[in-house]
């Protein structure tokens, strides 16, 4: 292989490592309103002994991804509640779990995730975090259905309950009803794909659906390439990427 094609390939590996590495703080920030933050080991929901940022101490490989993140903090102790995590500890389990765990499950299932703006690729990591991104409407969003992916998702015995008033879910409602707005705020009512690039999507009344959207665009009436691959509000209005 030539030295050119090896420096492509580890060129776009670290593309994509940049990325990730980007995003975590913006999807964390997202997600830890949602879950709460917990010093103290406690019994969630559902039943599960919880730490930190809904970091759940009884799942399969909880120890050992403890031990590789917090390899001073004895895992025991804090499970039996003999023993407290500091802040900062728990967003080091935190966001080792978004990075090794919940980023790379939402790139397996979308093949566009890198390409979707902060807060689509934010409500949708914290959807799989807390369970609740089923099959369908997985594949409504990589249809890019994004206003049947909203009205599905919601549809949701959790949802539901919290609907219903039953006690314990009421913040439910809440979380899922913000990363369905999300969804929907996908949706263009007249949208076009820009001739330079399928993943681009322009809209009538607004250059692109999310702020962020744009990838690769050449040139269209919205956008103009200036070595970024991330749209700006530049003056008067006007986009650049």
């Amino acid at each position: 292989m030539q030295k050119g094609a090896l420096f492509f390939i580890f060129f776009v590996g670290l593309l994509a490592l940049i990325d990730a590495a980007d995003n975590i703080d913006d999807i964390a920030a997202y997600i830890k309103p949602h879950e709460g933050l917990e010093t103290t080991a406690y019994e969630d929901s559902k039943g599960f002994t919880t730490v930190g940022v809904g970091f759940n101490m009884d799942r399969a490989g909880a120890k050992e991804g403890w031990q590789k993140g917090l390899p001073d903090v004895d895992f025991d102790k804090v499970k039996n509640k003999e023993l407290a995590v500091t802040e900062a500890q728990a967003m080091i389990l935190f966001k080792a779990d978004l990075k090794n765990t919940y980023i790379p499950r939402a790139k397996g299932i979308f093949p566009n995730f890198d390409k979707y703006c902060a807060a689509l690729q934010s409500a949708i990591v914290d959807a799989l975090y807390r369970g609740d991104l089923g099959p369908k409407t997985q594949a409504l969003i990589k249809e890019e259905k994004w206003k049947e992916a909203g009205k599905e998702y919601i549809d949701h015995d959790d949802y539901k309950k919290a609907v219903a008033g039953e006690a314990g879910f009421a913040g439910i409602k809440t979380r899922m009803d913000e990363n369905k707005k999300i969804f929907d705020e996908q949706a263009c009512d007249a949208p076009k794909k820009c001739t330079k690039d399928k993943q681009c999507r322009c809209c009538k009344d607004r250059p692109y659906c999310c702020e962020g959207i744009c990838s690769e665009c050449t040139k269209d009436e919205h956008c103009t390439k200036a070595n970024r691959n991330k749209c700006v509000k530049g003056d008067a209005g006007a986009w650049v990427c």
